[in-house]
């Protein structure tokens, strides 16, 4: 599975990186280009390099992986040294962290706070909302929809004014 996703991560990253090329030897050539153009080709080419970007990250997580089944070690917490549990595994491949530790290291503070190589967690995953916040939310929502739909204008109430 980590060798059929290697794989992948490097053919995605031989498009992009051809691509990233191929936009920027296109900008050079066409400078009379309309401004509106060059901000929308400038727009794609950010958003193209920060694709590059994670998909390079995520092939460094892989090839660590590879290196953990190499030494024997793969599917142990890096912090408790527990075993990973399977179904942790099968879902996230690349996990060097069980659930508790991961909980423990992940805080609640902001989108990047604790994604750091140190400790070994991604951007995407140290971003964690406070408990209840969404359902809150959802609460919320539920209750300003039902108050909407009480004060809805039908054909009757239109044509009584």
């Amino acid at each position: 599975m980590l060798e059929h996703q290697r794989r992948f991560r490097l053919e995605q990253l031989a498009e992009l990186d051809a691509l990233i090329k191929n936009t920027a030897e296109d900008t050079v050539e066409d400078t009379a280009v309309p401004v509106p153009v060059i901000g929308t080709d400038a727009a794609r080419r950010e958003v193209t390099l920060k694709v590059a970007a994670a998909a390079r990250q995520a092939l460094a997580d892989i090839d660590i992986a590879l290196g953990l089944v190499a030494a024997g070690d793969y599917g142990r917490c890096r912090g408790c040294r527990t075993d990973i549990p399977m179904l942790l595994l099968r879902a996230i491949p690349t996990s060097r962290w069980c659930l508790t530790c991961r909980q423990r290291l992940t805080p609640v503070d902001g989108p990047d706070a604790g994604s750091s190589p140190e400790n070994g967690l991604p951007a995407h995953s140290a971003s964690r909302t406070p408990r209840g916040h969404n359902r809150r939310r959802r609460r919320r929502h539920a209750r300003d929809t039902t108050a909407r739909r009480r004060h809805r204008c039908t054909p009757q109430s239109v044509a009584l004014r």
